[in-house]
């Protein structure tokens, strides 16, 4: 028995259904969602004071909406051929090149000035006037996520 061919998507649909994703069909409440998220995302922003987070959003923005199936390809392309070099490599630390011990120490630099500023800069805000295991506590989870 034939299959009866597939209906003309809509124009619009009001919610988004996984079919009106599929069909790349436009819902209004996507559309109203967004309008409403960015101004009261920018609003929080503004009135906590948290700029970095607003400005790093608007830096990447651009890149996610530029994405098509190509770059898509080419950025797994990237990573597996970064994965297959650095975590698939299982030499040990005197079978590395100059080159790459350097760049050992240079990410472990990295990471342990990140750590130190983290702990110095998490600490001074969050351990201001605290006591005994109260202080105790905050340092030891300030030091876990450093």
């Amino acid at each position: 028995m034939p299959e009866e061919p597939r209906p003309e998507p809509p124009k619009w649909v009001f919610w988004s259904t996984r079919e009106s994703i599929d069909d790349d069909v436009p819902s209004v409440m996507a559309i109203v969602e967004t309008i409403l998220a960015v101004p009261a995302y920018w609003a929080i922003a503004i009135y906590f004071q948290t700029y970095w987070p607003l400005l790093l959003s608007m830096a990447i923005a651009p890149l996610v909406l530029l994405r098509s199936d190509e770059s898509v390809a080419l950025g797994v392309r990237w990573f597996m051929a970064w994965k297959e070099k650095v975590w698939d490599d299982h030499r040990s630390y005197g079978q590395l090149s100059g080159r790459e011990r350097a760049q050992v120490w240079l990410v472990g630099a990295v990471a342990a000035a990140g750590g130190f500023a983290f702990a110095y800069f998490a600490s001074r805000h969050y351990l201001i006037g605290l006591e005994g295991w109260d202080a105790f506590w905050r340092g030891a989870l300030i030091s876990l996520a450093a």
